[in-house]
């Protein structure tokens, strides 16, 4: 047999090697890889180049009816928000290149399903976990805790911060809890005392939970009413839909969003009374007062993080790289043999 025949085969069986050697890997691997998702729909296909990832919660935050529309600037109306304080998630941010800004979002409401854009300047991004890890780092510590129901709990609320009303709350069977602890990393003390701890992916969920009684619902824990962590000032507005424009003022009787809300996630956001057909120079300086607020937060130091687990990559390519070596060991062996 010549040497080339030799080569080709091995080369063959080096490719099945290395093949065998990933799929075998892959099964193993951590669920939980960060997964860009992108719309199906026609608007963000066409204007992807100008839009970014967002990713975050955000509120409505006007009366008088935010309308989602089917794209920026169109007269088809997917559905309308009645009131302040409804939560949502927002995948991307349009920026016009004339002048504003579109969220674009999907809504669950009475097991219907409505997606489109909504003018950022009726919105408010939502006070997050993100949010009171910047705003109480310097009363946050860096501190391993378990939770492992050793009192018995078979229940976990994981909270977005101490102190909100919003949680996610997980259920164990059959000690499930003492057989998979929720390990935390950061610790914080609220003003009543009680520890509590943040981890910030565990099978999914993540959040803060009161190490004491993991298990209490928020009004349990805060029965006369929780601290109030968010600062910020916000003006809710009101929304007049004239014949042919859209009058958009500050709301007068209550600055309050109204309350029951849920969902998730992030930070700061400048209210603005400009309506949404506004010029293209009051719509550019709202942008830039946006901006310069997000790029404040960004420069903040980062707290404490998780041990870093080994990325999706790195077990399949050094199984990989270990098969292929292996197989280039063995062909200059078998050539070696041949010459001789």
């Amino acid at each position: 047999m010549k040497v080339t025949e030799i080569t080709r085969r091995m080369l063959r069986a080096a490719a099945a090697a290395l093949t065998a050697g990933i799929l075998f890997f892959l099964p193993g691997l951590p669920a939980g890889a960060d997964v860009i998702y992108e719309p199906e729909d026609e608007f963000y296909a066409e204007h992807s180049k100008d839009c970014t990832k967002e990713e975050k919660t955000w509120e409505t935050n006007a009366y008088g009816g935010i309308r989602m529309l089917a794209e920026p600037d169109s007269d088809e109306i997917v559905y309308e928000f009645n009131e302040p304080g409804i939560r949502m998630w927002v995948y991307y941010i349009y920026h016009n290149p004339k002048g504003g800004e579109w969220a674009y979002t999907e809504y669950y409401h009475d097991g219907n399903f409505y997606k489109g854009w909504l003018p950022t300047n009726l919105l408010w991004r939502s006070y997050s976990t993100e949010s009171f890890l910047r705003d109480y780092g310097g009363d946050i510590t860096e501190e391993q805790n378990l939770v492992n129901g050793e009192n018995g709990e078979d229940t976990v609320y994981f909270y977005l911060w101490p102190g909100s009303t919003i949680a996610e709350k997980v259920e164990f069977t059959d000690g499930g809890l003492q057989n998979e602890p929720v390990g935390t990393y950061l610790a914080y003390t609220d003003e009543k005392g009680r520890k509590w701890g943040y981890v910030d992916y565990w099978y999914g969920h993540y959040g803060w939970i009161c190490l004491e009684t993991p298990d209490l619902a928020a009004e349990d824990l805060w029965p006369e009413g929780a601290p109030e962590r968010d600062s910020r000032e916000r003006t809710v507005l009101d929304i007049v839909y004239l014949e042919d424009s859209t009058e958009i003022k500050e709301h007068t009787e209550s600055s309050s969003p109204t309350a029951g809300s849920s969902e998730k996630e992030e930070t700061e956001t400048a209210s603005s009374s400009l309506p949404v057909g506004s010029s293209e120079k009051e719509e550019t300086e709202a942008v830039k007062t946006r901006d310069a607020d997000e790029s404040t937060e960004e420069t903040a130091g980062p707290l404490p993080g998780p041990a870093k687990s080994l990325p999706l990559w790195a077990i399949p390519a050094a199984a990989g790289t270990l098969l292929a070596v292996t197989a280039a060991i063995l062909l200059a062996v078998l050539i070696k043999k041949k010459n001789h």
